[in-house]
């Protein structure tokens, strides 16, 4: 970059330390580039994430971001695994992927985390193929029939401190399956 193009230009860092940033006209990062490789970001008319490439030496990863109508993200595709998002209001109240589902419970009228309950997936049901000629059987239908679940189900418990952030979280017997330090401004410290 020739010297007279300063380095932080309209409040946005163009390169700082070998890496390279390129914005939108709404101020989004939509292009990082550094020796370890290149991020790309795209962003919808809301400035909410719609995707991002990581092409580095280390790791490479495709990503896809969907929203519903109030911009709560409902929906993510990273390297072609699906997860959805369930909301009540404007608290998480699930998500469910391949690997199995957790739900989250909150204080009654609060953003404060109780609990969550992690599941395995269901294996689900094969739609029967049928002719109009054949006789219904209920005891065939899938409706009619439990899923079962490829694993066990847990529950964990959240420990907050006096404004609400989580700062552990243990399983049944109380042992410690998560914990997290902050530092100013809720930056994680560990």
């Amino acid at each position: 970059m020739p010297a007279e193009v300063p380095k932080v230009l309209g409040n946005l860092l163009k390169q700082y330390a070998g890496e390279h940033f390129a914005y939108d006209a709404r101020g989004n990062l939509v292009h990082r580039r550094s020796p370890a490789g290149e991020q790309r970001y795209e962003w919808n008319a809301f400035n909410r994430m719609t995707a991002a490439t990581v092409e580095e030496v280390t790791r490479r990863s495709e990503s896809r971001y969907y929203y519903d109508a109030l911009g709560r993200r409902i929906a993510k595709e990273v390297n072609g695994e699906r997860t959805v998002f369930g909301w009540d209001g404007d608290t998480l109240a699930y998500e469910s992927g391949e690997q199995g589902s957790t739900h989250y419970l909150y204080e009654a009228g609060s953003f404060v985390p109780m609990m969550q309950y992690a599941s395995a997936s269901v294996d689900g049901f094969e739609t029967p193929s049928r002719r109009e000629t054949d006789r219904y059987v209920p005891e065939d239908d899938p409706l009619q029939r439990l899923p079962e679940r490829v694993g066990d189900a847990h529950a964990f418990y959240y420990h907050c401190d006096q404004i609400g952030t989580p700062q552990l979280l243990t399983d049944d017997e109380g042992d410690v399956v998560w914990e997290a330090s902050y530092k100013a401004w809720g930056k994680r410290g560990r």
